[in-house]
């Protein structure tokens, strides 16, 4: 978040982040649903035109789920300045595990535990929901406390080795850099304001806490229902067996 404030800062108009598909505008969540399926299911390229669709009204690309498509974005527009954002790496996956993992644990990796799978089973199927469960497959991985660090280091020395290869300028910056490396790197001037400095961990939870909760909410209610009626069932058919109710039963039948 405080890159995306930071670009606006300097002027630029529309700064895609994964809060546009995921709250401002969840009509994208389907078109990123197709590009995961079209990179990773049916091992199809993405046309730019695709990409055109998507960032219409976009300046600058930040954030998920466009890191995951960053290849086909270098590819789709040669003449982008190229920013790789870094941080600690313990820090970052800190933040992740603590924001995003329980997220993706709970509501799309598979389990044989009972409430888990009953949890997922009622998670309600919207385009939303399609999205972020296909980018926790695909993306951010299922398998990520393992493999996070790792996906990290790969990521970086990946997208370094690509822009080297291509001859393109990369800018590697953190935001503790502050103001300067940016703004020399995309030629403007430096803001006469302190770099912005936004939590992550508090912006992600302020927006999705209250959604999150909702929803459990209304799953738990579903599976309080469903054990409910599920123990009325096996409570009517061990009365109707119980000797007692067999012995009635025969007096009924003697009279």
């Amino acid at each position: 978040m405080s890159l995306r404030a930071a670009f606006e800062k300097l002027g630029y108009h529309g700064i895609y982040h994964y809060r546009v598909p995921s709250i401002e505008e969840p009509s994208h969540s389907a078109l990123w649903v197709d590009a995961f399926k079209s990179k990773h299911e049916l091992q199809k390229p993405i046309p730019k035109e695709d990409f055109d669709r998507i960032y219409s009204n976009y300046e600058v690309i930040t954030d998920s789920p466009s890191v995951f498509f960053w290849p086909e974005l270098l590819a789709a527009y040669p003449d982008a300045q190229v920013i790789l954002q870094t941080r600690d790496i313990d820090a970052w996956y800190k933040s992740h595990m603590a924001n995003i993992w329980p997220l993706n644990r709970d509501w799309y990796k598979p389990t044989w535990n009972p409430y888990g799978w009953l949890f997922q089973y009622f998670l309600p199927k919207t385009p939303l929901n399609e999205f972020t469960g296909i980018q926790a497959a695909h993306g951010h991985g299922l398998d990520f406390p393992e493999t996070g660090k790792q996906r990290y280091r790969e990521h970086n020395a990946a997208v370094i080795a690509a822009c080297e290869a291509q001859g393109r300028p990369l800018l590697e910056y953190d935001v503790k850099m502050g103001w300067g490396p940016l703004c020399d790197f995309l030629g403007k001037d430096v803001p006469n304001e302190a770099y912005p400095r936004l939590n992550d961990t508090d912006e992600f939870q302020a927006n999705w806490a209250p959604i999150l909760a909702d929803v459990r909410r209304e799953i738990n209610r579903k599976i309080l229902l469903l054990v409910i009626g599920a123990l009325g069932g096996l409570s009517s058919v061990w009365l109707y067996r119980s000797p007692l109710l067999v012995m009635i039963k025969k007096g009924v039948r003697r009279n």
